[in-house]
């Protein structure tokens, strides 16, 4: 995370930026996400050895341009059902 983040980061910000200059944020929707998210802490014990495990039912993305409202999040904690 500390030297993937900052790249995408960067990325993200110019391609925003360039998209903002241009005047084509408002008509093109940007969406970046992962596949699966991974455990908030990260893991020293084997087999982790200092990475992060899954969470299959977690996917963060972040949605921008297309006229969209910025700073909402959708969505919220799964609550376990009840027996």
């Amino acid at each position: 995370m500390r030297q993937k983040l900052p790249e995408l980061d960067k990325g993200m910000a110019a391609l925003l930026q360039d998209l903002t200059t241009r005047g084509l944020l408002d008509s093109t929707i940007v969406w970046c996400g992962g596949e699966f998210g991974r455990t908030p802490k990260v893991q020293w014990e084997e087999p982790w050895n200092g990475g992060r495990g899954h969470w299959g039912k977690v996917f963060s993305h972040v949605v921008a341009g297309g006229g969209f409202r910025g700073g909402q999040i959708v969505g919220g904690r799964m609550r376990k059902a009840r027996k």
